[in-house]
């Protein structure tokens, strides 16, 4: 299971992160070439350089990463769970179909290929969407308090197939850890047996 955190002395509200191990190994980059440089001046220099210029690549592969995969960052849903019915659609002809089911957090919107396919709200909910057969690439945006926090997983349909993910995060004494992840046919036929369906449309 793949995670992504949202670590609370990191970012403030409205920000969206992915995994960011990533600065650790760039840190330690910038450590080996801070050596190469002479007295305190040149290495606080040279630090601050190098730190800007890696948070500008960061922003940019971020920006490019969800740009792919979720919808619009200010577009909210309303959403409603309707225990009164429980459509478990096929696959249409030449194509697939995405079922996603929340099993913990408190709403998520769903993005495919850079739409918003609708949200989830609550433990023990999920939707489903329709795609073409080819590669394509998935979003969560969830919400957890005052944080907001995204993972994102790419995929590759092929026609007449249903594929399974889950949501789930899990919280932590400094971190949220937040993941989308696949399920296999078995266990996602199970999740979405028990799970409520939403319904969603965007705000006006």
């Amino acid at each position: 299971m793949r995670f992504s955190f949202a670590f609370f002395g990191v970012k403030s509200y409205g920000d969206f992160r992915p995994i960011i191990s990533g600065r650790i190994i760039r840190s330690e980059g910038v450590q080996r070439q801070i050596s190469q440089f002479g007295g305190p001046m040149k290495m606080i220099a040279a630090l601050l350089l190098l730190s800007c210029c890696a948070l500008g690549q960061d922003k940019a592969a971020e920006s490019a990463v969800e740009a792919a995969a979720c919808g619009p960052r200010d577009v909210e849903f309303e959403v409603k769970i309707d225990a009164s019915v429980h459509p478990t659609p096929l696959p249409e002809v030449g194509k697939a179909v995405i079922y996603v089911v929340q099993e913990s957090g408190s709403f998520t919107r769903l993005g495919i290929d850079g739409k918003w396919v609708g949200a989830l709200k609550g433990s023990g909910t999920y939707l489903s969407a329709s795609v073409e057969p080819g590669e394509h690439h998935l979003c969560a945006m969830g919400r957890q308090g005052v944080w907001k926090v995204v993972s994102f997983h790419g995929a590759r349909a092929e026609p007449g197939m249903t594929y399974y993910f889950t949501v789930n995060s899990v919280d932590g004494i400094n971190y949220i850890a937040y993941s989308l992840s696949p399920a296999d046919a078995d266990e996602g036929k199970y999740l979405v047996a028990g799970a409520r369906l939403t319904t969603s449309h965007p705000k006006q």
